[in-house]
């Protein structure tokens, strides 16, 4: 299976990868900051809401944000989903990129392996979209259900985007020749 991108010329990866990473980075900053924001009035941040799981828990994080702590996770909710476009594209397209390495160092099925876990990265993306809508229906007082999904949602999330991440850094370490070299030293 064929990555992300992976058919398209070298100078068109590069530019996504560049674009993407970068946009990606800079809405991530962003929402670091906003984490704080979220935190400021004694609660917890973004993520325990995430995988909060049950009504009792979610109107808990809800009563500990308050008006201000629950408008900075709206904000950052709404930012979230150019977000997870970015970082989607990034990391598919860099598994991709990847795998183009490794099938060039003779590592074939690692290099297959890169085509779906690139389109796992883009799924993860979608898990965080629906995680996301999850949430923003928590944050306007509907907790029937919603835990729930927002933590089947977030569990596929950071499962696909994990996944993705220690294939580009495994495959890039591989690609290096870096087996080769820490067996030689």
């Amino acid at each position: 299976m064929t990555a992300p991108l992976g058919n398209a010329s070298p100078t068109t990866r590069r530019r996504v990868l560049w674009a993407s990473g970068v946009i990606a980075l800079l809405l991530w900053i962003f929402l670091v900051h906003q984490d704080g924001e979220i935190k400021e009035g004694g609660g917890p941040g973004i993520v325990p809401f995430e995988v909060a799981g049950s009504a009792d828990r979610t109107q808990e994080i809800l009563g500990e944000w308050g008006g201000e702590g629950q408008d900075a996770a709206t904000v950052s909710l709404l930012v979230d989903y150019p977000y997870l476009i970015a970082y989607g594209i990034f990391l598919g397209v860099a598994c991709g990129a990847v795998s183009i390495r490794l099938a060039r160092r003779g590592r074939e099925r690692l290099a297959r392996a890169g085509g779906l876990i690139g389109w796992g990265a883009l799924g993860a993306a979608v898990f965080d979209a629906i995680e996301d809508g999850a949430l923003l229906r928590m944050l306007d007082g509907h907790t029937d259900g919603w835990p729930t999904l927002a933590l089947i949602a977030a569990i596929g999330k950071f499962t696909l985007f994990a996944l993705a991440v220690i294939y580009i850094l495994a495959g890039l370490f591989l690609s290096r020749g870096g087996l080769k070299a820490a067996e030689a030293a």
